[in-house]
């Protein structure tokens, strides 16, 4: 006699299994768009604060406002930003 997942764990068991899963995964996606890089002027942020910047040849840590962003889009033909995520725990 052949026994079933289904039946060893239940269907509400594995349907609750599935669920967790698919809010994982759409939560992955959402980190994993939080951690890329954007194209200047593709992609502005819209609020201040920490952000990695990716210039030719360079890269550096960003906190303020973006005047410079405006400066550096008359001098560079293209440059990368990635918000800087707050540690776990507020550090």
């Amino acid at each position: 006699m052949t026994v079933s997942l289904v039946e060893i764990l239940g269907l509400d068991l594995l349907s609750k299994v599935g669920s967790k899963i698919s809010e994982l995964e759409a939560e992955n996606a959402e980190l994993r768009d939080q951690l890329r890089w954007r194209k200047w002027p593709h992609e502005k942020p819209t609020e201040t604060g920490c952000h990695m910047v990716r210039l030719p040849g360079k890269c550096f840590t960003m906190t303020g406002y973006w005047n410079c962003f405006e400066e550096w889009d008359l001098k560079y033909e293209w440059f990368y930003w990635m918000p800087q995520i707050p540690l776990p725990g507020g550090e």
